[in-house]
């Protein structure tokens, strides 16, 4: 019986939601969803994560609408991303918002991978060596992002492992020079540079009122990260929602990625002449 209440609740959030988007027929909708743990399951490797052929599907289906554009945000670099979706006219949106590639628009924080580049790298050549001997941890540098992934690790070695992490940076560096964000079995060093998400969504966003002569209503489904700047650039131009529990700054909820397959559907029917009332 929870199970029930559980489903019809999930169902309502998605119809209160798309009740909302139906509200700006006139505007270009934005949907911006995440990649893992959204559109993707969490893999213990997350080199091996791929978006499955019937979610590729959903999305197709999506941006063949009228009306519609679509972008996936992730902390992955845009090329790998676009090469895991493999989709074409999708605004990939990478590193936080530090990179961005899509149709007509590119945008690359270059001097912000000049100036971090090195003291990343830096930190990484010195932690290393020693994360790299706790089994099921391991650092990823992404020039202007450092990660330190710990899904395969043992909760005690990855408290030692992000320790280990902060402490060296601090070491080599100011650590008011990067903001440190916590992920789902995730940490990341990232450019204290302020909400590169945001400023990258401002950005697509903007383009995409000047292409089309129209606003632009946003779409987000994002993680259950309290950190997600995401939600600054969608306030009062938009709607979000989290997937997993619920985030206190968010206003709908959607308690799995199935659930995001049938958001994703329904905007779809919403630009998809003579099925905008049809429930799927």
């Amino acid at each position: 019986m929870q199970g029930l209440l559980s489903i019809d609740h999930a169902f309502e959030e998605i119809e209160l939601l798309v009740h909302t988007v139906q509200k700006h027929a006139d505007d270009l909708i934005l949907v911006l969803v995440g990649f893992d743990g959204v559109l993707a399951e969490y893999e213990d490797d997350p080199e091996v994560v791929r978006l499955s052929a019937a979610r590729r599907g959903v999305l197709r289906r999506l941006i063949h609408q009228p009306g519609v554009a679509l972008g996936v945000i992730s902390g992955r670099r845009a090329r790998d991303l676009r090469q895991r979706v493999g989709l074409d006219n999708v605004f990939y949106i990478g590193l936080r918002g530090l990179e961005v590639v899509g149709p007509g628009f590119t945008r690359s924080d270059q001097q912000t991978f000049k100036q971090y580049r090195q003291r990343l790298r830096d930190i990484a050549a010195e932690t290393g060596p020693l994360i790299s001997q706790i089994e099921g941890a391991h650092l990823e540098d992404k020039e202007a992002v450092l990660a330190l992934h710990t899904r395969q690790a043992n909760s005690s070695d990855a408290v030692w492992a992000r320790l280990r992490l902060l402490s060296t940076a601090a070491e080599i560096t100011d650590l008011q020079t990067f903001r440190v964000r916590r992920g789902n079995h995730v940490l990341e060093l990232l450019p204290n540079i302020g909400s590169t998400k945001a400023v990258a969504i401002a950005a697509v966003r903007d383009f995409l009122e000047q292409r089309e002569g129209r606003p632009v209503f946003a779409v987000y489904n994002g993680e259950d990260v309290a950190e997600d700047d995401a939600y600054e650039a969608i306030a009062g131009h938009g709607v979000a929602a989290a997937v997993g529990r619920r985030a206190a700054q968010v206003e709908y909820h959607l308690e799995s990625i199935e659930m995001v397959d049938r958001l994703l559907v329904r905007l779809a029917a919403l630009r998809e002449p003579g099925k905008a009332h049809q429930r799927s």
